[in-house]
């Protein structure tokens, strides 16, 4: 059994820095409903805590495997902004 280095553990926000993308990109791959979850540990329902190694090793294997249909971090935030400002249009009754 491999002992873990209290040094290698990260919070969300520690991983995202090192990632340099936004916290609530990590926290999106901690979700049940991601496709490509962080390898993540969670304490109750707000502890969220990372192993370095772990993670470095999934983002090596999904670098050349876009994560999210190859939309990046800053792209997610363009494309909500985008729906949250389009009109929705209805139709009128005659």
């Amino acid at each position: 059994m491999e002992i873990l280095d209290p040094s290698q553990i990260l919070t969300l926000e520690e991983v995202a820095a090192r990632l340099k993308v936004p916290p609530r990109w990590v926290y999106e791959r901690t979700r049940k409903r991601s496709q490509n979850k962080i390898p993540h540990t969670k304490f109750g329902k707000k502890t969220i805590r990372f192993n370095w190694a772990a993670v470095s090793l999934w983002w090596k294997q999904n670098e050349h495997n876009p994560v999210d249909g190859g939309i990046t971090p800053a792209e997610q935030g363009t494309e909500a902004k985008k729906k949250r400002a389009q009109p929705v249009l209805t139709q009128q009754a005659a």
